[in-house]
This record gives C-alpha cells, sequence and structure tokens, in this order.
C-alpha cells in the first residue's frame, strides 16, 4: 500500500459475496464522485480501505475475469495508477470491461489514445461548423421546391466538381457529388451530423470513405435535370446522354 493514510485513501470498496461463489465489488472513488461495480465469478481479497457504508453515486457495472479484478485491485494500491484511472472513468461516456481491462494492460497508452480520440472529434466539429450554413442553404432550396427549372442555390460548384444535398425521403440524408470527369458519389447516412461533416469534408477537398460511387443513370431525375443544365453550360455535351434526361 502506498497511501501515507489510510483515511485519505482515494478509492474505498465494499463487497457482496454471492451465493454462486463470486461477488460483487463496489469501488468508490470520492475525488471524482463515481463508483465502479465489478462482477467477477469467484470470491477474491480485497486489500483497500473499506466503506463502512453504502455511499450513492453514479455506477458502472463491468464484469471481469477473477485475474483481471485481481490485477485492478493491486494496481489500485498504487495512488499513481489511481489518478490515471480516475481520468479513464472521467474522459470515457461509457466504462465497459473492455475499457477497465486495457487500463489495467496500459493506462498511459488508453488516456494517449482518449486524448487523440477528443481532439480528432475536435477538430471534426470546427471542420463542421465552418461549412455547417452552406450545408442547409442547399437542403433547404430543394425542400423548398424554388426556381424548380434552375440550379442556381441548389448545387454548388467545386474546384473538380459539383455538389449538392438532397432532400429524397424523411428517413436518410444524402450527398450528391458529380465530377468533372462524369463520376457520380453518393453519401447517404441517417446520422445529421455524419452527413454535415461529409460535405464539410468534401468542400475542402478531402476524400471520404463513405461516399459511394453510383451509376449516373440511378441519380434522381430532378437532381439529373439540374445536372445537365450544369453540363451544357459547361460544354460538357458528352456527358448528357449518361443523365438519361
Amino acid at each position: 500500500m502506498v497511501w501515507s493514510n489510510r483515511a485519505e485513501a482515494p478509492v474505498y470498496y465494499l463487497k457482496r459475496a454471492l451465493e454462486s461463489g463470486g461477488c460483487f465489488i463496489r469501488l468508490y472513488f470520492p475525488r471524482i464522485q463515481l463508483c465502479l461495480e465489478v462482477y467477477t465469478n469467484k470470491d477474491v481479497d480485497v486489500n483497500l480501505p473499506e466503506m463502512k457504508r453504502y455511499v450513492y453515486m453514479r455506477t458502472c457495472l463491468v464484469s471481469l475475469s477473477e485475474k483481471e479484478v485481481e490485477t485492478l485491485l493491486k494496481r489500485l494500491e498504487d495512488e499513481s495508477f489511481v489518478r490515471k484511472f480516475e481520468q479513464v472513468l472521467r474522459s470515457y461516456p461509457i466504462i465497459s470491461a473492455n475499457i477497465v481491462a486495457k487500463a489495467i494492460e496500459d493506462v498511459d497508452a488508453l488516456l494517449k489514445r482518449r486524448e487523440e480520440a477528443i481532439a480528432k472529434k475536435e477538430a471534426e466539429e470546427r471542420v463542421r461548423r465552418q461549412h455547417v450554413e452552406t450545408y442547409w442553404q442547399l437542403l433547404r432550396a430543394w425542400r423548398a421546391g424554388q426556381q424548380r427549372d434552375d440550379p442556381a442555390g441548389k448545387i454548388m460548384r467545386l474546384e473538380k466538381g459539383w455538389a449538392t444535398v438532397y432532400d429524397k425521403d424523411p428517413e436518410y440524408f444524402y450527398i450528391l457529388y458529380l465530377t468533372d470527369d462524369g463520376e457520380l458519389y453518393e453519401h447517404r447516412t441517417k446520422d445529421i451530423l455524419r452527413s454535415e461533416l461529409a460535405f464539410a469534408y468534401l468542400l475542402e477537398g478531402r476524400k471520404i470513405r463513405s461516399f459511394r460511387e453510383k451509376n449516373l443513370q440511378e441519380i434522381p431525375k430532378d437532381v439529373a435535370r439540374m445536372f445537365a443544365k450544369l453540363l451544357k453550360d459547361a460544354g460538357k455535351e458528352e456527358l448528357l446522354v449518361s443523365l438519361a434526361v
């Protein structure tokens, strides 16, 4: 035990043995006001300060093997590990047995991966917000049904093609991208945030794996008419045949 004063321990426990031979161990982390409830199929010894009464805290429940529980309890005797483990419990929105097992194995690597994931998410959010108004302008143009035969406002010119956000059905959000070479790509999702992010990346020239190549004849007829006008104005009449309009 590393702590100099057990009364100031950063983690406490309560244990409830089961008739089946297993047990529940409630690990209390008062600094972060969280309880990790661990189930294992065998009773194990705990060398941590015991909580004398039940204390209500936000609780996460995980099931671990006897070996994993024994290793976790041993590592929790080191306050430096406890502090890092508290960071794990704070930073992950959902605590699973897999996350706890990875923390036992290498808590520093787990925290680094989480920091990288958060940084990536924040960067994605900045890109999404930068272009989200353009996304909704295109989508609203289709929904409003204005300028039926005029692509202005409904389709956006990019460096190497055209893009539109098409409202085809109430369940999915669609992005259509037609390149100057006549290749058609479609992004389809039920998640509006993913759709907004995919559109933002498209505008920034990033490759989006979630775009799938489609046959030009699969393009919705009303969108095909809009693209046909753009192709004609750009002198690409040879692609008009493929649009089947």
